[in-house]
C-alpha cells in the first residue's frame, strides 16, 4: 500500500505541472497578440510606397492632404481599440511623406 507521504508529493507534483502548463499557454497567447501588431509598420510603409508611386504616375488617383505648414503630404496611420480603456483608440503606427 502507498503511504500518505507519497500521495502528497505526487499531488504537489501534478499541481506544479498544471501551473507550468497554464503559465506557458497564457504567455503564448499574449505574445501572439503582440506579434500581430508588430508588423503593422511594415504594411503601412509598403502601402505608402505604392501610394507615392501612384502619385508620381497620376496625381489625380491619390488623396493628398496638407500639413500645418501648408505642404502637400501623403499620410497613413493604423489605429487600434484599447480594450482596457473603454474602447479608446490608440495610434500604433503612422507614416507621413512630404510631396514637395
Amino acid at each position: 500500500m502507498i503511504s500518505k507521504k507519497a500521495q502528497v508529493s505526487i499531488v504537489i507534483l501534478v499541481i506544479g505541472v498544471f501551473a507550468v502548463c497554464s503559465f506557458t499557454l497564457i504567455s503564448f497567447l499574449s505574445s501572439s497578440s503582440y506579434l500581430r501588431n508588430s508588423f503593422t509598420g511594415v504594411f503601412l510603409i509598403s502601402k505608402m510606397n505604392s501610394e507615392i508611386e501612384k502619385y508620381f504616375v497620376n496625381p489625380e488617383l491619390v488623396h493628398v492632404s496638407y500639413n500645418s505648414q501648408g505642404q502637400k503630404i501623403l499620410y497613413s496611420e493604423k489605429m487600434q481599440k484599447d480594450k482596457r480603456f473603454f474602447g479608446k483608440r490608440k495610434l500604433l503606427f503612422s507614416v507621413q511623406y512630404v510631396l514637395g
